[in-house]
Order: C-alpha cells, then sequence, then structure tokens
C-alpha cells in the first residue's frame, strides 16, 4: 500500500513539475515573442525617424536652393539697374558745343566773351595755349592747355560761383584780391590761386586753373594779369 501511494505521489509531483515546466515554457514564448515584437515595432520606428529626417533634409536644403536662387535673381536684378542707370546717365546729351570760332560760339551763349590771347601763364616751361571755346545757353567757356596743366575761363549773365564753374571743391584758403577796383574772391592754398569768381559788366566769370590741385594755381600776378585783359557782354538772345 504504502509502494502505491509512494509512486501516486511520484507521479502527481511529475505532472505537477510538466506543468510548471509548460508553463515556464510558454511564459518565456511569450516574453520572447514580446521582445521580438518590441524589437520589430523600435526598427520601424527608426526606419520611419530616418525617413522623416531625410523627407525634412531634402526640403530644408530645397528651400536653402530655392532662397539662394531667389537672392540670386535680385542680385542680378539690382546690378542690371544699376548698368541701366549708368548707362542711361552715359547716354545723356551733352550740353556742350564746342568751336574753335569766337563769332560762333557767342551767337550759341548769348555771351561774347574777349578771353585773354596773350601775356598766359607759363609754367614749367611750358606756355599756356588757348585750346578752344565751349558753349551752352547763356555760358561761354575758353580753354587753355600746356603740357600739363588746364585753365578754364567761363562768363554768364545768369550763373554764378559754384554753378558758373562747376568746382565743389573745398580750399583750404578763400580770401578777396582788388584788381583796379574789381573785387575777386580767391581759393587755393593762399598762395596760389586755383579758383577766381568776379563780376563785372553785370557778367559773372569765372577763372578755374587746376581746379582742386591745391599749390598748383596761378600767382596773384598772373591772375591779375588775366583779368585786365578781358572782356564779356551779352550779344543778344540766344535761339
Amino acid at each position: 500500500m504504502k509502494g502505491k501511494k509512494i509512486r501516486k505521489i511520484l507521479t502527481a509531483m511529475g505532472l505537477a513539475g510538466v506543468l510548471l515546466l509548460t508553463a515556464g515554457c510558454g511564459s518565456s514564448g511569450t516574453t520572447a515573442a514580446s521582445s521580438s515584437g518590441s524589437a520589430a515595432s523600435s526598427a520601424d520606428s527608426a526606419q520611419s525617424s530616418a525617413a522623416a529626417a531625410a523627407s525634412e533634409e531634402t526640403e530644408t536644403t530645397s528651400s536653402t536652393s530655392e532662397t539662394a536662387a531667389a537672392e540670386s535673381a535680385v542680385s542680378a536684378s539690382s546690378e542690371t539697374g544699376t548698368t541701366d542707370e549708368q548707362e542711361s546717365a552715359v547716354g545723356m546729351a551733352n550740353p556742350w558745343s564746342e568751336t574753335q570760332d569766337l563769332e560762333e560760339a557767342a551767337a550759341g551763349s548769348g555771351i561774347r566773351l574777349e578771353a585773354p590771347m596773350e601775356g598766359l601763364p607759363e609754367h614749367d616751361g611750358s606756355p599756356m595755349n588757348f585750346w578752344k571755346y565751349l558753349w551752352m545757353d547763356d555760358v561761354i567757356e575758353a580753354r587753355y592747355e600746356n603740357i600739363n596743366d588746364e585753365m578754364i575761363i567761363r562768363a554768364s549773365s545768369s550763373k554764378e560761383k559754384q554753378d558758373l564753374s562747376g568746382d565743389y571743391t573745398e580750399y583750404s584758403q578763400t580770401w578777396t584780391e582788388y584788381f583796379k577796383g574789381v573785387e575777386v574772391e580767391c581759393m587755393g592754398d593762399g598762395e596760389t590761386v586755383n579758383l577766381a569768381y568776379f563780376d563785372s559788366n553785370d557778367i559773372h566769370f569765372s577763372i578755374g586753373y587746376q581746379m582742386g590741385d591745391e599749390g598748383r594755381g596761378l600767382s596773384v600776378d598772373e591772375l591779375s594779369s588775366l583779368i585786365m585783359g578781358m572782356y564779356a557782354e551779352r550779344v543778344g538772345t540766344t535761339e
């Protein structure tokens, strides 16, 4: 009897062990399956993240390229506009006409300028020589030159000072000289004159010698000789 009981107990214990082992295997399988599923899910998530990052990078690159292209187009447009403006400025009609004939310049400008032709300044051993007349409405110019320098005398009944000379240089010195009752405003370095203004016979005059180049101007005696040797008057209405 005791032997049968022992066998029953052992059999029961064996069945319980088998059941426990089976349950354990089932639990392990479930855990493994769950881990496998989690790994697969993580892989899918990583792939999705990588795809999203790649898509975002592509969109960013595309956006950057479009922005760069737009900026390039604006820059090109700006440069083109600047070039067009320059070409437009260069293409403006020159208001000046030129001639060697005083009568033609007087008729065209309405001002007759008897500019000095003798006793002209001589610098660096090179005498100043008359070159040509230039004129436009109510302004006449006599231009002179030598090897290194240029001198410009202008006269007008309406324009004066800087509007007449076209020289807006800020000279270091400005002073007044008087030549036979004519008051002359002088500009330069204080010793030599680069620019001078005076009025006579209701006409405004400007004399420029190497304008803007201080230290390379006319002496006071040279300026006096020029002024005493010139005359201007109105000669009628221009066409």
